[in-house]
């Protein structure tokens, strides 16, 4: 992640997870600035972009 914004100039780096980060993790998504969305945040920022509305229901996966 870190190698991509020095070797492309990717001007955004961002790290989705429903889990939270590491402290190791946390520390170097700060020193490189890179952004981190946890479960939570993700789910606020949908609902602020106002086009998702979460369901009640479970839906169940069908393996092929």
């Amino acid at each position: 992640m870190v190698e991509a914004k020095y070797d492309y100039d990717c001007i955004l780096s961002l790290i989705v997870t429903t889990s939270d980060l590491t402290p190791k993790a946390k520390q170097e998504a700060e020193q490189f600035i890179v952004d981190y969305w946890r479960g939570g945040i993700f789910e606020q920022k949908l609902m602020e972009w106002g086009e998702w509305q979460p369901m009640d229901e479970k839906v169940e996966l069908v393996s092929t």
